[in-house]
């Protein structure tokens, strides 16, 4: 189980020909999981692994060019922060500071970044250093501190920063900021304080990027999440649960940055969306969870239509922001039933996935469980589960069954490679 590679946050350059990943690996000595950085080069079907002093990455973002950056932990501020890979193939730091980089994106013109990370905390000097209580609210139960208010800033490649948005009674929601084209307004999600029990009073918010002006995208001030601004700027995409219930699945909404009605893009789709990326100007790429699989469905922003984008045996197939190139091509990892995660590439929405790695090939080749899909009557719904037979399942032999108890609804089980699963299995579960 610990020989199990995680691979996982893959992007695509724009112009297709490249593809970052992430590579976890246990390190048991340390009780730890250390990341590595991958560039696959699609052309030559040839994998490098991009060796810097990091044991994390993450939000992965390629330049309108071929330029990598990403978020890593930095052993000189012992906080996250962001690096991007030069000309040379060396890498640069691009900010600094004592807090992390908690989501960053470049801009279109590829000349700086927008990036959230909490707002620093002062220290404090003699017996007030001891004065550690703080008023207890919305915070998480296991708070040791009041958490500060997160906000927005810029920062170009020399390190020169630029705070873009400040408030202590507001904070900026952990997701993605997301440029227009233009490189004139970022859209975030905004939430009306910094501890975790408000996240759900958030909304999308536009700030002008030369005046610092901000305006809310649409009347709602609750549960709107992730925003993505269209390739051509003229809309934003979002999540909003049905009918404003957060108990309701997620759906894709999107509105036009000029105003209007927003639009339920996935309602009729009726399944939940747990994430979603632009394909192209006109159409959004969706990952929805659908019985005991992930589908990827491409939708029409604008006008009704669905159609599903093959992940062959991928059953929990992952997706990224940027995980679409402008050839159509389509990047995604994930799971079969019979072996762990790789990276796929899809040439076309149209196309057959191809497995471009194979880090855990030694795993899919021990005696694995099998697993199927099952169904059942509760409630007055059909439910689905999955079952998972031990390796040599003779169906004339009586077996001890292990149930596994998930929080429904919003966990689901999937028919996807699951160590717990092979591991009971192989134990004659």
């Amino acid at each position: 189980m610990n020989r199990i590679a995680g691979v996982s946050g893959a992007v695509i350059s724009p112009d297709g020909r490249q593809i970052a990943y992430v590579v976890s690996r246990s390190v048991l000595e340390r009780n730890a999981s250390v990341d590595e950085l991958h560039v696959y080069d699609v052309a030559l079907r040839r994998d490098r692994r991009l060796a810097f002093a990091h044991e994390s990455y993450s939000n992965l973002m390629w330049s309108s060019g071929d330029r990598l950056a990403y978020i890593a932990d930095d052993k000189t501020t012992n906080a996250d922060q962001i690096f991007a890979v030069d000309a040379g193939g060396g890498e640069q730091r691009i900010t600094a500071g004592s807090t992390s980089v908690m989501d960053a994106a470049w801009s279109p013109d590829g000349a700086r970044f927008a990036f959230v990370r909490r707002d620093a905390v002062p220290a404090r000097a003699g017996a007030a250093s001891f004065l550690d209580g703080f008023a207890v609210g919305d915070n998480p139960y296991l708070a040791t501190k009041a958490p500060a208010p997160a906000h927005l800033w810029l920062v170009d490649l020399r390190g020169a920063k630029q705070r873009l948005t400040s408030g202590s009674d507001w904070s900026v929601r952990d997701d993605l900021p997301s440029w227009s084209s233009d490189g004139r307004s970022i859209v975030y999600a905004r939430a009306d304080g910094a501890a975790y029990g408000l996240r759900d009073r958030s909304f999308v918010e536009r700030v002008d990027v030369a005046s610092g002006e901000r305006r809310a995208l649409t009347p709602q001030r609750r549960f709107e999440e992730a925003p993505l601004y269209a390739p051509d700027a003229s809309s934003v995409a979002y999540l909003y649960p049905r009918d404003g219930d957060p108990a309701n699945e997620s759906e894709v909404f999107s509105v036009a940055v000029r105003g209007g009605e927003p639009r339920d893009v996935s309602g009729s789709l009726d399944r939940h969306t747990e994430g979603f990326a632009w394909y192209d100007a006109s159409q959004l790429l969706m990952r929805v969870y659908d019985r005991t699989r992930v589908r990827l469905v491409l939708a029409a922003a604008q006008r009704t239509g669905f159609r599903d984008v093959s992940t062959g045996d991928v059953a929990d197939a992952s997706i990224e922001a940027q995980c679409a190139a402008r050839d159509g091509a389509i990047v995604f990892t994930g799971s079969t039933p019979l072996h762990p995660s790789e990276l796929y590439y899809l040439p076309s929405a149209t196309g057959s996935p191809v497995e471009l790695t194979h880090y855990n090939e030694e795993i899919a080749m021990l005696d694995l469980a099998r697993q199927t899909e099952i169904s059942y009557s509760a409630g007055g719904y059909t439910q689905y589960a999955v079952l998972t037979f031990p390796p040599g399942y003779d169906a004339a032999r009586r077996y001890p069954l292990l149930v596994r108890i998930h929080g429904g609804p919003n966990l689901s089980s999937f028919v996807a490679f699951d160590p717990f699963y092979q591991y009971a299995a192989s134990r004659g579960y």
